[in-house]
């Protein structure tokens, strides 16, 4: 069980974001799946075959991991372009 725990440890300091500290790393998990309930009330489909999107439906904490704290970016290419294009859409600006 220790190990586990070392591991665990270990995998969530590894971060491309920034911080280790895992209250933001939480906070960017639930950023993710807020954004996947946003995408499903906008769209009807919630997640992306990105693994690298953080709509990436994420099965595993390995997954979770993955696309919510090791990806530089928030959304993929296809998603992002989606936000763009409803932000103009609706009169919103970006900030």
């Amino acid at each position: 069980m220790k190990r586990f725990e070392e591991e665990n440890e270990q995998n969530m300091g590894r971060t491309e974001r920034g911080s280790c500290d895992k209250t933001e790393q939480l906070q960017e998990i639930v950023k993710g799946h807020m954004l996947q309930a946003l995408f499903y009330y906008i769209t009807g489909n919630p997640f992306c075959s990105n693994r690298n999107c953080c709509l990436f439906e994420d099965r595993s904490q390995e997954d979770i991991i993955h696309a919510q704290l090791k990806v530089e970016s928030d959304l993929c290419p296809f998603h992002h372009q989606m936000i763009e294009d409803l932000l103009v859409k609706t009169s919103f600006q970006a900030f």
